[in-house]
């Protein structure tokens, strides 16, 4: 159970953040308060030893790094015309 529950708090969070992002940085108190309840929840079902190792790990991970564009211009199209709405700058 307690590999299970490494892989569920680990899932947790990583579904806060990406929740987080999505939502420009912030997400409502009621949706953030539910994602902290389950993440506590899970948190004490593992052994002190694997909080531990799960907090060693967080601790070594590394951000995503994105550019701050894509490097991409939209185009005007026509209708009927192959031409993509998008292309490299």
């Amino acid at each position: 159970m307690s590999a299970e529950a490494q892989a569920r708090y680990r899932i947790l969070l990583s579904t806060l953040l990406f929740e987080r992002e999505a939502a420009g940085g912030d997400l409502p108190e009621s949706d953030e308060a539910k994602f902290v309840g389950l993440l506590d929840e899970v948190w004490w079902q593992l052994t002190g030893a694997e909080q531990d190792e799960v907090e060693r790990e967080l601790e070594h991970e590394k951000a995503l790094t994105a550019p701050e564009t894509l490097g991409i211009v939209d185009c005007t199209v026509s209708e009927g015309t192959s031409a993509l709405p998008r292309q490299a700058a």
